[in-house]
């Protein structure tokens, strides 16, 4: 009989060394999120989706990476991205991929997943403020800027009306 050691091949909490704590950052431009990110996206080698929870100040309660995906797509559930959302009573939150070719450009499915996070966003009560794509190059796609319509939610939020009781 063959025994085999099981080892976890990627870690699953990373934590690196930076000059800003994220607790104090303030994010309120794509070039300030850009320049915080490339610490951790810089040496990726597949596309990654980051999850930032902030407060009602956009303070930066932390941030985790929701999805590693291949080298030309990541994929994500709305899941995935508002599970620490909620556990960290986020006033609402940010998202980031990279795009490894280079082109911050976004893709078909990257404008739907955007609208679909921005509906859920509206359900839960915790916005979805900005989808960014960056590239290794800091190069960036702001769907806020280019895409504003794409955060309108056609529908009232019932979870931030307290439910459907009121």
């Amino acid at each position: 009989m063959t025994v085999y050691n099981i080892t976890e091949v990627e870690p699953r909490i990373c934590l690196k060394e930076t000059n800003q704590h994220p607790y104090h950052a303030s994010l309120s431009s794509p070039d300030e999120i850009i320049d915080f990110i490339q610490d951790y996206a810089a040496d990726l080698t597949t596309e990654c989706i980051f999850v930032f929870n902030l407060d009602n100040r956009n303070h930066v309660i932390n941030f985790t990476r929701a999805a590693v995906g291949t080298v030309g797509m990541a994929v994500s559930t709305g899941r995935e991205v508002f599970k620490t959302a909620v556990l960290s009573n986020a006033s609402s939150i940010l998202l980031c991929h990279n795009h490894l070719s280079g082109d911050p450009s976004p893709s078909k499915e990257d404008a739907m997943f955007t609208r679909r996070l921005a509906k859920a966003g509206d359900l839960l009560g915790i916005p979805l403020i900005e989808h960014l794509i960056v590239t290794p190059e800091k190069t960036y796609y702001s769907f806020r800027l280019s895409q504003p319509d794409i955060f309108v939610v056609d529908t009232p939020a019932t979870a931030a009306e307290g439910g459907p009781n009121g």
